[in-house]
């Protein structure tokens, strides 16, 4: 591209061929016609775009705020341009500098060359008419000269140069039959102004255009194809279109482009082909939006006959969420006898093996889109396919059999277990006890134990079920009354270690507790017929008085537990009889001939027992033999000999034992065989 001198400075040129495709502005050479190129004519007013414009920090560049606020200010009423002035300053000037932005820069000596107060160098763009517009631009004031200057002369050259910025050129007396908007560089800066407003006034008049465009339509076997083009001449950006077929929307921004033709940028060209059309005549109409008013105007509306398949829209049948069965509704098809093909769609994608009339939602389609596409087919015609409205997977919700329950009047001591119902299969269930109405930290299991810190609260739980596609779901159960105290488990009776309903005097007697709760803490009170024994308060007792015979005992246990009801056992009542002595059983020694000596053997009776004596022959007391042992006479020849040991104790009953019985052998003749001694025998 050709540099364009603007009041001395360059035309910046990077990147500008990617806009209008190559088309490069004529050289301002005053040797060049004004209609010797295609950049000479400013965009109309209505066709610049907005701007801001921005102070770069440089020398001094405060002083010219106030003429850049009211130059900008007069180019908005006059050219009706929109130009704003942004706050504060930039470090620099970008190097990729944005479209629609204007960077106004104070040099001391430089930037603009020659004895040039101001310049621009702009970077350009062309509408579909050939107009230009500049996309951004620089604005260099020399402050060598300009900061001299009068306040009146500064705005003019800030004026013109701003002018230059948005695509104002110099050229005079006229273009295209118009007088040109700036006066040409050879002007005094001091008529800048006053010829620049006069410029601005003749070209805005008449300056808004109507949006225009064409359509063309081509129709085949359940198809068309729609071709165009559509622009706003007062708006150099993206055109806003649409199509619609008999009054509904089918395509918005269709293959908006910019094209080339014949070495003119040409904007808003499109060519899409329509698919899934039923057969029939259709009205397609293109439509456009004025970006002055913003409102919708018709610029072309055609009629287009398309063959094959009459077809109305499938329908997607149940409820769109997860763990459901969607079914295809192919909708209404002719000619008759029409076969069909399903294809069910995610996100407009293909769902592999999705191909038949149904379709099982799954957890990973939710917040996904489903469609169906039908495809008829019968003989003597092309495929057709059709697809549905899409519909949105939603989470499903869970379902419970019941709110959860928990037992209304519970126990310490106890185990507090939710019935949580039941839920969908695969529900995962969490649980969140609470303690008076306040989540009770770190009791999340199914069953809470109840100890004695529970007395006297009261407690629900919330069961949240929880399913991959499923909405989340939280239930209370009810709540119960207030804990009650626990109930010690204690066995029916408590018995004493007493064979019989009687103990004996000086007996040990030891309370049978049985079964409690475990941790409960077990006191023995021993009773004397109703009144305690003091100081008998351990499990066993001794029953050692003399004065107790013939009275009754019994023992009464009491488990206590922190929570519980304490609770008692009172075994039954026993008769204290008189001691009963240990008599183990008595032995004869000694050799059982005549001549020889027995001696009992009593064994070991309870202390302090008295032994007495009494030896008998044939069962008849030998009188006399009452000691411990007897001298076989002639006269026990042949007879059987016993001895009984009597003891006696005071507070004991009399016991007696008899030892087993010796015969007595006679003694030995000469020739006789010496008797044998008789060995120790079991007492009776």
């Amino acid at each position: 591209m050709e540099p364009e001198v603007v009041d001395g400075g360059p035309l910046r040129t990077t990147e500008t061929t990617t806009h209008v495709d190559g088309i490069a502005p004529a050289s301002t050479s005053s040797t060049v016609s004004p209609s010797a190129g295609k950049g000479y004519a400013r965009s109309v007013a209505a066709n610049w775009n907005r701007y801001t414009v921005h102070l770069v920090a440089s020398s001094n560049i405060e002083h010219y705020r106030a003429s850049v606020t009211r130059a900008a200010q007069t180019l908005n009423s006059v050219a009706k341009t929109h130009l704003s002035v942004a706050a504060g300053q930039l470090k620099s000037v970008p190097k990729s500098p944005a479209m629609g932005h204007i960077y106004v820069v104070q040099s001391s000596n430089s930037g603009c060359g020659g004895s040039w107060a101001g310049c621009a160098e702009s970077q350009w763009a062309y509408n579909a008419k050939g107009q230009t517009t500049a996309t951004s631009s620089i604005v260099t004031i020399k402050g060598a000269y300009v900061n001299s200057y009068s306040t009146a002369n500064t705005d003019h050259v800030v004026f013109h140069e701003l002018g230059h910025a948005v695509g104002l050129d110099h050229y005079s007396p006229s273009y295209q039959g118009r007088p040109q908007v700036m006066h040409p560089s050879s002007y005094a800066y001091s008529n800048y102004q006053a010829g620049d407003r006069a410029g601005l006034t003749s070209l805005t008049s008449n300056s808004v255009h109507a949006p225009t465009g064409s359509l063309t339509l081509s129709g085949g076997s359940n198809t068309f194809d729609a071709s165009g083009t559509a622009y706003d001449p007062d708006y150099n950006g993206q055109t806003a279109m649409k199509l619609t077929v008999d009054g509904s929307t089918v395509a918005t921004n269709i293959n908006n482009r910019w094209l080339t033709s014949g070495g003119v940028g040409v904007y808003g060209s499109f060519y899409q082909t329509f698919t899934d059309i039923s057969a029939g005549n259709h009205t397609v109409k293109l439509l456009v939006q004025d970006k002055n008013s913003g409102a919708w105007s018709t610029l072309a509306s055609k009629t287009v006959k398309v063959t094959g398949f009459t077809i109305t829209t499938p329908k997607i049948r149940g409820v769109a969420a997860t763990d459901r069965t969607l079914t295809a509704e192919t909708g209404s098809w002719k000619p008759a006898g029409t076969r069909f093909l399903y294809r069910w769609l995610r996100d407009g994608k293909t769902i592999p093996g999705a191909t038949t009339q149904t379709l099982a939602t799954t957890p990973s389609m939710v917040g996904h889109t489903i469609a169906v596409r039908v495809t008829g087919f019968v003989t003597g015609l092309p495929n057709a396919s059709k697809s549905s409205a899409a519909v949105k997977v939603a989470p499903a919700s869970l379902t419970v059999s019941k709110a959860p329950t928990v037992a209304s009047s519970p126990r310490v001591g106890e185990h507090l277990t939710v019935n949580a119902g039941t839920w969908t299969k695969g529900t995962t269930l969490r649980y969140q006890w609470y303690q008076d109405g306040k989540l009770f930290k770190g009791q999340t299991s199914p069953s809470l134990a109840l100890n004695y810190t529970t007395r006297n609260h009261k407690y629900n739980v919330i069961v949240t079920g929880s399913k991959s596609g499923y909405n989340a779901r939280a239930i209370r159960s009810n709540t119960t009354k207030a804990v009650a105290a626990g109930q010690i488990a204690a066995p029916a009776n408590v018995t004493v270690t007493s064979p019989a309903k009687t103990v004996a005097y000086a007996q040990k007697l030891t309370a049978v507790r049985g079964a409690w709760t475990g941790g409960t803490t077990l006191r023995y009170q021993w009773y004397i017929d109703r009144t305690a024994i003091k100081g008998a308060t351990a499990s066993t007792y001794t029953m050692n008085r003399t004065d107790w015979i013939g009275h009754t005992t019994h023992v009464v246990i009491t488990g206590t537990k922190t929570g519980y009801t304490t609770k008692t056992r009172t075994s039954p009542n026993y008769r204290l009889a008189s001691g009963v002595l240990t008599a183990p059983a008595v032995t004869v020694t000694g050799a059982n001939t005549v001549g020889q000596t027995l001696t009992a053997k009593p064994g070991t009776w309870t202390s302090g027992t008295v032994l007495r004596y009494q030896w008998s022959a044939d069962g008849k007391p030998i009188v006399g033999a009452t000691k411990q042992t007897l001298q076989l006479t002639e006269a026990t020849a042949g007879k059987n000999i016993t001895v009984t040991v009597t003891g006696v104790k005071a507070n004991y009953t009399t016991t007696a034992r008899t030892a087993a019985p010796v015969t007595v052998q006679p003694l030995a003749t000469p020739s006789a065989t010496p008797a044998a001694t008789v060995p120790p025998t079991p007492a009776s």
